[in-house]
């Protein structure tokens, strides 16, 4: 019995370690708006301040990166899509600043599909919106 049990154990432990490497984490930044306030993990923000605390985590996380974007009921829309706006072009400026800064060029739409690919690899556009 004790070695049934013995070899269970290790045969356990191998496949535990097993998935736990070849398990990818995924960084999620969580955005808030209700009415016209926003939080960024549950602080509430400027718009300024929330487009610099995108930048850090994305230049932190990149492609292992996840941003939600939840809203209230009584959110408007403009509001919701302002915030959005703002995402999208924070990734916008660090795709052209990762442009400039490896491929010499001045903007992200001026390099070649492939240097683009691979910008996008590390700068994945993930934006869920939840309401």
């Amino acid at each position: 019995k004790f070695i049934l049990l013995y070899v269970f154990l290790i045969a356990s432990i191998t496949s535990f370690s097993q998935k736990s490497v070849n398990t990818k984490m995924i960084e999620t930044l969580s955005i808030f708006v209700k009415k016209d306030s926003v939080f960024l993990n549950e602080k509430y923000v400027t718009r300024n301040e929330l487009k610099l605390g995108v930048r850090r985590y994305l230049i932190q996380f990149a492609a292992d990166s996840k941003i939600n974007l939840k809203a209230t009921l009584k959110t408007k829309i403009g509001s919701v899509t302002g915030i959005r706006t703002l995402i999208q072009s924070t990734i916008n400026g660090l795709k052209n600043d990762y442009a400039r800064k490896i491929f010499g060029v001045r903007s992200y739409d001026e390099l070649t599909d492939l240097n683009k690919l691979e910008i996008d690899k590390y700068f994945p556009t993930r934006i869920s919106s939840i309401e």
